[in-house]
């Protein structure tokens, strides 16, 4: 704004009006429309008069003296603003939150010679600078636009020609890794920011609420007046979402961490209705959740914009979703450069750039396929320099060209795509360069995170690191309403945060943000501390900006970061090669314990199936279930065919349908596997219409079932049910190495079910059941009382028949069963070579002698078993229903079997000792490697006796099918074995 503009604003828009918020707001929107809530320009001319006298008469200022300017957001500091820009004198913002160090660096490098106070107490600091700043005169408290002479002399506006290199204010960057450095704005550069920016709205309404301070918001301000419009003043920044609503904006500029916390509060909203109202027909639920939150802007919005630091992909989806793509503007930029590109790293007309490389970081502008390297721009808005700072003139500034600091890639020729500041880079073991503020705008998007800090202990001391580490703040209303449901007791958020569970739950929730935003692996934190103290401008770990001050952080937290690392290495065992001796190891096991919440072990703390588990059995919020997508045909989709159950469910379904195809996911593109594996159990026979059969080349384990977009789009539309029976089946590996198969696979049936409201027929097992004295029913919830217990199959199932319980609540058509032990075919004798029954017979044969034990156990043919599932899972009577498939009421005994076995084999039954028997493997062990199966029995014969599980459900619909359950025949079985 020069000063010929300022005398334009006056002259052509004095019936406008700036209206200022909370100190004497009205309560209705009608009300604002008159009153004292609102000053005209003309009023604003009188209050500006009457402050230039003051300073003018009383204090003896003078054109191109520097003036600071200091004070909270209010109608104050833009008087005192403009009043100095009457008196050309040199403007120089300063942040209220500076420390008293900052204060006398700036002062003193400026020679400012007073200081105008907009807020109370404010003035009391800079008297105590006195005699540290040799040239500040005077401090003056101005902090009420009614604080004027009824009469005074007029003041004329000096130098309305004042030339285009002359200086018009001291704009100091946020210093977020040093002293703030002084950019130098001249009449010439701010008169540009202004008139590129002159608006055409008609009304122009803006809310000014960030620190006058900032360029943007500065520039924001006269922006808004010279195009004739309205500013609303929200004085208390907490409360701008009331004022929003009141004043009604037409564009609304706002940092990342606004629309962070509004993504946050809409999330918690979202999912409290979710909760309320039972999940039913989540898009609705979420439409109206995103409308309510549209409305919180008015009626007048044209549109938002967000700048000053990278915006998360999810929390721009949710701005898009909200607000309309065509709404949402995204603009990069600097204050030493002005505006740089737009929407898409798009870059302005007037921009011209060039890429220097970092060999240090390994970005060079020869990058295929993008060029990359440090970005260096033109731009008609560069500044000159920092003010009496050559060093960072130099360093940063040649010939026209400023360097922003930012790595980036080049698109195109006019397509910029930031990768992070140079600054925020650091390296890990393997080489790998990690760019960490990126990393912690795609972390922030959890609700459980309200700051973070991405960093990695000391590189050069601990050479092994492998991943990144972080700090971070929880969110603290979010994290106590998990504690009441997940924590037995705590006393406050600093308890919580000393809480190994809730460091795991934390570790566990960025490692799932991670996964879902693809990050690769060294990008996802494998350990965390947890600060319940904010990051903030007063303690220095925030800038004034809102920016992290990383050198502060990384120097306040580089002792624990070192401590959690060294940890690591204890419980590995690698201490003492890093320089460790006993009394460090007895302090960092303390310092484990009581403060950086990591309990007994850092495996532990680096994977708990138990979090994780119940972690990964909470169905992604964003999984909406899609209405039917036309006339689906009615084909079938099958997982596991190559498998033991999968086998004799595509027979059945073969024989039980006519005219569906079964598409079956398997691993190979020939049809002569899947013959291969029904040919195996004797399933394969003319009757059999080879053509009904359609290979779909995929693996559980991968995203999207490892299918290309198209034909997993293809299969959207072609099928209408699913069986999902394939799984990852092993009795000695844990969680994890299940939970890619048979929990995200599971996962991925959803979201293919969820593109056009697919049944699903989903087979789980009876060993989820935590089964106690009282009878297990089909309709009872699943509890989690014995997962801790229990091995890495049986959770892995829990957790997936957990995420299908959720999609049936959020209207998929789900049918779940649950068969218990599944034995031979009860014509072939047929059996599962990879499962227990199998291994313990086989291995008995080989030992030759069995354990002497009274053994009851629950088996169900196969061929039962899948004719139950098939036929079941074709009636729309029982979407919704879980069905048990067990044998309780004709189990049989270990030792009938047995015999049955030796009698075909033509010996004597052979019994001993339970103890004595297993001494014995034990002993022929090392000649016979064929008896390591038995070992998975060493605790015992699997005993059903005292199992109280309930199959109504079953029974009850089995009644109008011609389908029986034969008593068990072990002879078949036995002449299958010795075959």
């Amino acid at each position: 704004l020069s000063k010929t503009m300022v005398v334009d604003l006056y002259s052509n828009y004095i019936r406008n009006r700036i209206l200022t918020l909370r100190s004497q707001l009205a309560e209705t929107h009608d009300q604002l429309k008159a009153g004292p809530s609102v000053e005209e320009y003309r009023t604003l001319l009188e209050r500006e008069n009457a402050l230039l006298d003051r300073l003018i008469v009383d204090y003896d200022l003078k054109a191109r003296d520097f003036v600071g300017l200091c004070g909270d957001v209010s109608l104050e500091w833009i008087v005192a603003d403009i009043s100095c820009i009457f008196q050309s004198f040199v403007i120089v913002p300063l942040h209220t939150k500076m420390t008293d160090d900052d204060f006398i660096k700036v002062l003193n490098n400026c020679q400012v010679k007073c200081v105008i106070c907009t807020t109370e107490g404010l003035e009391k600091r800079f008297h105590t600078l006195f005699p540290q700043c040799p040239t500040l005169k005077r401090v003056v408290l101005f902090d009420s636009i009614d604080d004027k002479e009824d009469e005074c002399e007029w003041r004329d506006i000096v130098d309305t020609t004042a030339k285009e290199n002359d200086l018009f204010s001291i704009i100091h960057t946020s210093g977020s890794t040093g002293v703030p450095k002084g950019a130098m704005i001249t009449e010439g550069l701010w008169k540009t920011f202004i008139s590129d920016r002159l608006s055409q709205y008609d009304p122009l309404v803006k809310i000014v609420f960030k620190p006058l301070c900032s360029m943007s918001e500065r520039e924001n301000v006269y922006h808004t007046f010279c195009s004739g419009g309205r500013s609303g003043i929200c004085t208390e920044p907490h409360k701008i979402f009331e004022d929003v609503q009141l004043l009604q904006p037409t564009i609304l500029s706002c940092t990342p961490r606004f629309w962070n916390v509004l993504y946050l509060e809409f999330q918690r909203e979202y999912l409290a209705q979710l909760e309320k109202h039972n999940d039913s027909d989540r898009d609705h639920i979420r439409y109206k959740v995103l409308a309510q939150f549209r409305s919180m802007f008015g009626e007048r919005l044209s549109y938002v914009t967000t700048g000053g630091a990278p915006s998360g992909d999810i929390v721009k989806r949710f701005l898009f979703d909200c607000l309309g793509v065509e709404r949402v503007y995204e603009g990069y930029g600097c204050t030493e450069a002005g505006h740089i590109a737009n929407n898409g790293g798009i870059l302005r007309a007037d921009v011209e750039i060039k890429l220097e490389d970092v060999p240090e970081l390994g970005y060079y502008h020869t990058d295929k396929p993008y060029p990359r390297g440090e970005l260096w721009v033109k731009t008609r808005t560069t500044i000159q320099g920092y003010y009496n700072n050559p060093y960072d003139t130099n360093k940063s500034l040649s010939d026209g060209w400023f360097c922003t600091g930012d790595i980036v890639e080049l698109i195109d020729d006019r397509r910029i795509n930031i990768i992070d500041r140079k600054k925020n880079f650091f390296k890990i073991a393997q080489g790998e360069y990690v760019a960490a503020e990126r990393l912690e705008n795609i972390y922030l998007s959890s609700l459980y995170v309200k700051q973070i800090f991405i960093t990695c202990a000391d590189i050069i001391k601990y050479s092994d690191q492998n991943a990144v580490m972080a700090v971070v703040v929880p969110n603290e209303t979010v994290l106590i309403d998990w504690a009441k449901k997940m924590v037995e007791s705590y006393i406050n958020i600093k308890d919580l945060s000393e809480n190994p569970r809730v460091n795991e739950m934390i570790l566990l929730e960025l490692k799932k943000v991670g996964e879902q935003q693809n990050l690769r692996p060294f990008e996802i934190p494998w350990a965390v501390y947890l600060e319940p103290e904010p990051f903030t401008v007063e303690n220095r770990k925030i800038t004034r900006t809102n920016k992290l001050a990383r050198t502060v952080v990384d120097s306040f937290y580089r002792t624990i970061i070192d401590d959690i690392m060294a940890i690591s290495h204890l419980r590995d065992g690698d201490f003492v090669k890093y320089g460790g001796d006993s009394l460090s190891a007895l302090r960092l096991t303390a310092l484990a314990r009581s403060k950086y919440g990591m309990g007994n072990s850092i495996g532990h703390m680096r994977s708990s199936s138990s979090t994780l588990m119940k972690h990964d059995a909470i169905l992604d919020p964003l999984i909406v279930v899609h209405d039917y997508k036309g006339e689906c045909e009615s084909n079938i989709f099958l997982t596991g065919c190559t498998g033991f159950l999968g086998a004799y469910l595509l027979y059945e379904l073969l024989t039980q349908t006519v005219k569906p195809k079964i598409y079956c996911l398997i691993r190979w593109s020939k049809l002569d596997k899947i013959i291969e594996v029904l040919k195996h159990y004797d399933l394969w026979n003319s009757t059999i219409d080879i053509n009904r059969i359609i290979p779909i080349v995929g693996d559980l384990a991968q995203p999207q079932l490892g299918l290309t977009d198209v034909t997993w789009t293809r299969l959207s539309f072609e099928i209408n049910t699913i069986y999902h029976c394939g799984a990852m089946v092993n009795f000695v590996k844990d969680y994890e190495a299940h939970r890619a198969a048979n929990v995200n696979g599971t996962l991925e049936i959803i979201k293919l079910a969820s593109t056009s409201r697919i049944r699903i027929n989903y087979i789980s097992t009876m060993s989820i059941l935590s089964l106690t004295n009282k009878t297990a029913d089909e309709g009872e919830p699943l509890d989690d009382y014995h997962l801790n217990n229990a091995g890495g199959y049986m959770q892995s199932k829990w957790v997936a028949e957990t995420l299908i319980k959720q999609a049936k609540q959020r209207s998929l058509s789900v049918t779940i069963f649950r068969p218990g032990m599944i034995s031979w075919c009860s014509t072939s004798g047929k059996c599962n070579e990879r499962d227990w029954l199998y291994r313990l017979f086989t291995g008995l044969i080989t030992h030759g002698v069995a354990p002497d034990v009274d053994c009851l156990m629950d088996l169900s043919p196969v061929d039962y078993t899948s004719q139950v599932i098939v036929w079941i899972g074709q009636r729309t009577e029982s979407i919704g229903e879980t069905y048990h498939l067990c044998n309780t009421e004709k189990m049989i005994e270990f030792k009938t079997i047995w015999n049955a076995i030796c009698a075909v084999m033509g010996k004597k039954p052979d019994y001993v000792e339970f103890n004595v028997w297993l001494d014995g493997i034990l002993t022929q062990l090392e000649k016979n490697q064929q008896l390591n199966d038995l070992l998975l029995f060493q605790n015992g014969i699997p005993d059903d006796r005292n199992r109280k599980i309930s199959s109504k459900n079953t029974k009850r619909v089995l009644q109008e099918s011609d389908i029986t359950l034969l008593d068990l025949n072990p002879t078949v079985f036995a002449h299958h074995l010795l075959s």
